[in-house]
């Protein structure tokens, strides 16, 4: 019987895991890019099911109370500080949606 070689993200809490110490959890800060413009809030942590790495941050934005807003996934690589409030990315909106390869909305995937 052939094994699922292959990595799957899956959030934090969907594998009903936390980060060990709550002062390092990042979920809930802001998200601004380089250029000090906020791109909106993380809503959850994505790491790879194999290494238990995590790999992503999802970051929801516009909308309100849960309505329009939308999530892109931001690669943890673009981090370039963590305060306690917000995390600063080391790239611009328009750079970071680039590299998702997305036009328009900050990295939607539909």
């Amino acid at each position: 019987m052939a094994t699922d070689e292959y990595a799957k993200l899956v959030t934090l809490d969907d594998l009903g895991k936390t980060v060990a110490d709550a002062s390092n959890d990042i979920r809930g800060r802001k998200v601004i890019d380089k250029d000090g413009q906020e791109i909106g809030k993380i809503d959850a942590l994505l790491i790879d099911d194999k290494a238990r790495k995590i790999r992503f941050l999802r970051v929801e934005t516009g909308g309100f109370l849960g309505i329009g807003e939308k999530k892109s996934l931001i690669p943890i690589d673009a981090i370039a500080s963590i305060s306690e409030d917000e995390v600063r990315l080391n790239h611009t909106r328009s750079q970071v949606s680039e590299a998702l390869g997305c036009c328009g909305d900050f990295g939607q995937r539909n």
